[in-house]
């Protein structure tokens, strides 16, 4: 036990040890993290492998949710002192319950562990970590390289990174802006810039921070001093490819861009299924987060009304009908509305539903499409609790 103690440190110390490439990667993610509080459980669960208990495929799997979980829980703004508690008992469950489980149920075990948590332990959902980042200052915490390393290397083939001292942290809006970020922008739009300047979606990565500094965005943008190609436009970064198609860099920018990126942690770190995939019936709020893929619409209600449903399209049919009632001028010619696909041109839909007045909402959405729009439409009116739907396991048309 002992020798297999130490291969399992080394592997912790120098994940290049680990025999499966998918294995050393997920540990050479972790130990990036600065704070390694997770080591008990990750040790816990290597012995396992060690002792022929899981295999390589469900090791990377529960590391990816470690790390998920490390991560989600910054995004939110959890403490990670709570984070010593919550390993220390999944450890203690798993030396308990892995002499009898078969294969999979290890990585069952692990995924309800962690989706059962509530309070201070939970395992964030995507809403909230939709809300958090558009205001989270990332900035000057000790995540960030790892998280930046993690979002500009996500799917690449050649690794950028980020720790190298010639690639330096950039404000796209700068934190002393000069005359020409003042003459561009309202002084509202200024006002927004200033309090969001430390988000994720005012910051890239640049070898060239010195040379952009303080200048206006058009200026970062297009750069090429003595040839040098120093501006965004000439970055081969994927943090940095929509900046170069971008004209004005204000809030309506900051924010499509702060989604985007959004889009792709989400990608990175993606939550776990949430217990009740097993075949029996599961209720969720629209504002968890939930994906409902290869489920089915069992039922939901409405501000405590049931609503008469039978898959998703009757769904969005009908929970949109009743926003359009209550909030009419939240979406007619607004970007809610855009949101929703509300128009008055039929012709411009692929499946049409009449919603009054002469106006016509798309309805030809999947049911992760339906949940999403829904979502964000809730969260926006501050409603995010008053839609839950009753699900179970398998397709629905629609």
């Amino acid at each position: 036990e002992l020798l297999d103690a130490a291969r399992v440190y080394s592997m912790l110390i120098n994940p290049s040890s680990a025999a499966a490439a998918s294995v050393a990667s997920r540990l050479e993610n972790l130990k990036m993290i600065p704070n390694n509080v997770y080591s008990p459980f990750v040790m816990r669960v290597l012995l396992d492998r060690v002792a022929g208990r899981i295999e390589d495929a469900d090791v990377e799997k529960i590391l990816g949710m470690v790390e998920s979980y490390v991560a989600r829980r910054f995004f939110v703004g959890l403490q990670s002192s709570a984070m010593n508690r919550v390993f220390a008992a999944m450890c203690g469950r798993l030396s308990k319950e892995n002499g009898g489980m078969a294969d999979g149920d290890y990585v069952a075990f692990v995924e309800n562990d962690f989706m059962a948590r509530r309070g201070v332990d939970k395992f964030p959902t995507d809403s909230e970590m939709r809300a958090s980042l558009k205001t989270l200052d990332v900035n000057d915490r000790n995540m960030r390289n790892f998280i930046f390393h993690r979002i500009e290397n996500h799917g690449n083939n050649e690794v950028v990174d980020v720790m190298d001292s010639a690639v330096t942290f950039e404000h796209v809006f700068p934190r002393n802006p000069g005359k020409e970020w003042s003459d561009d922008l309202t002084e509202e739009e200024f006002r927004l810039m200033e309090s969001r300047v430390d988000t994720i979606g005012n910051l890239t990565l640049s070898g060239n921070n010195g040379a952009l500094s303080n200048r206006g965005f058009t200026a970062k943008r297009d750069m090429n001093e003595n040839g040098g190609e120093q501006g965004y436009r000439y970055s081969r970064l994927w943090l940095n490819r929509g900046l170069a198609k971008i004209d004005r860099w204000d809030p309506v920018a900051l924010d499509a861009r702060c989604a985007k990126i959004t889009n792709r942690i989400l990608d990175i770190w993606p939550s776990p299924p949430r217990p009740g995939r097993g075949g029996g019936n599961i209720e969720v709020s629209i504002s968890e987060g939930f994906d409902p893929t290869d489920m089915t619409v069992v039922a939901a209600r409405l501000m405590g009304n049931d609503l008469d449903v039978r898959n998703f399209r009757s769904l969005h049919r009908e929970v949109t009908s009743w926003l359009l009632r209550e909030f009419p001028d939240r979406f007619h010619g607004t970007g809610l509305g855009a949101k929703l696909r509300l128009t008055k041109d039929e012709s411009s839909l692929n499946r049409s539903h009449p919603v009054g007045e002469g106006w016509f909402v798309e309805v030809n959405f999947s049911g992760r499409d339906v949940f999403r729009i829904l979502e964000d439409v809730f969260a926006a009116l501050e409603i995010g609790d008053a839609l839950t739907v009753v699900l179970k396991d398998g397709r629905s048309e629609g």
